[in-house]
């Protein structure tokens, strides 16, 4: 019996080779750490993508993921979406998004991705002449504004809701004192760690910040921001803790004098020169007639203090012999700043007076 062979043969224009599908790169992007969760996320993206080359006859040999605003700046500030249209040239391949927008949101920056010369799909459309995606990004670029103009008058009705005054905030005085002791010792934890990973590797000077952030992460010293999380330190990051870290440095560095009495108890003493490798900690509140900022072990003593004495700031100035709304000390004790060289050699009495 023969068989007709035309009830199972398929038309050859419906038969795609492998060697005829037309390769494709595929660039997502998403704006918001949110965004790339819900709304257009990146899976979304990947699943419009996929289904678009697989009814198309594409080949998708390469993804390109990027974080970036379309909105703003130049085809230069987001380097992916440069090196997928550099690929594209160099394998002739097509450039797939998911929706116009993904591509960008300003006709400045479209018209840089035209000078590469690079065909580009949507998915579920296919590919779009350049007047069309011309017309997309222009009513992209006009919801862009629209939604920048919205957000800045929120900003500003919120300021005047309540006559020009700052909005009230709701949390207690010592709930407030509370967080900002908190920051404040991870801050100081912070700059110790750092402080002592320097002080037993030294050379860090002659890095750059890139090499220094990333040479904290390779020692496995992360970037403490509460109890639960962690991060890699950033060059952003470590800049702004640095004056801090160099005066801990500081410190670490300076040699201890010490008094050390021989077998047979007498009045003379004989000073030895203690390095702080081996443990011993530097004198508190030195005073080397040079204004300079508190180390971390200073704060932590003087916190120490007004907390076992019952000392208000007010007090303390009191104490020190200064004017009570003199606030020098206490910018130093949260920021980088300089404390005088009178106001250290007043906090080495207090600190003796007043044990803890």
């Amino acid at each position: 019996m023969k068989h007709d062979r035309t009830l199972y043969s398929v038309p050859a224009s419906h038969v795609i080779r492998m060697s005829q599908l037309r390769k494709a790169v595929a660039y997502i992007r998403v704006s918001t750490e949110r965004q790339a969760d819900v709304g257009m996320s990146l899976n979304d993206q990947r699943a419009a993508i996929a289904e678009h080359a697989a009814t198309n006859g594409l080949d998708v040999i390469q993804i390109y993921e990027e974080h970036s605003s379309a909105s703003k700046g130049t085809l230069a500030d987001r380097p992916k979406l440069c090196e997928a249209l550099e690929y594209c040239g160099k394998v002739d391949a097509v450039l797939i998004v998911a929706k116009p927008n993904r591509l960008s949101r300003s006709r400045a920056v479209l018209e840089e991705i035209f000078a590469h010369d690079v065909p580009v799909h949507v998915a579920g459309r296919g590919k779009l002449s350049r007047v069309i995606l011309r017309q997309e990004v222009r009513v992209a670029e006009a919801e862009a504004h629209e939604n920048s103009a919205r957000q800045t008058e929120a900003h500003k009705e919120k300021k005047t809701k309540h006559g020009g005054r700052k909005q009230p905030c709701n949390i207690s005085m010592d709930a407030r004192h509370q967080g900002s002791d908190a920051n404040q010792a991870r801050r100081d934890r912070n700059t110790r760690a750092i402080a002592r990973h320097w002080f037993e590797t030294p050379g860090f000077e002659k890095l750059t910040w890139d090499k220094r952030a990333e040479a904290l992460s390779v020692a496995g010293i992360l970037n403490e921001k509460s109890k639960l999380e962690r991060k890699p330190w950033s060059p952003d990051a470590l800049r702004k803790l640095w004056s801090r870290v160099m005066n801990e440095l500081t410190a670490l560095r300076t040699p201890v004098v010490a008094n050390v009495a021989g077998p047979v108890a007498s009045s003379s003493t004989t000073a030895i020169s203690l390095p702080t490798s081996l443990g011993v900690a530097p004198p508190l509140f030195s005073n080397d007639l040079e204004a300079r900022g508190l180390t971390t072990a200073e704060r932590e003593r003087l916190q120490k203090i007004m907390e076992v004495h019952r000392l208000s700031q007010s007090a303390v100035m009191d104490k020190l012999g200064f004017d009570r709304l003199d606030a020098s000390l206490w910018s130093a004790m949260r920021r980088p700043w300089r404390v005088r060289p009178e106001i250290l050699k007043a906090l080495q009495g207090l600190a003796a007076s007043c044990p803890v």
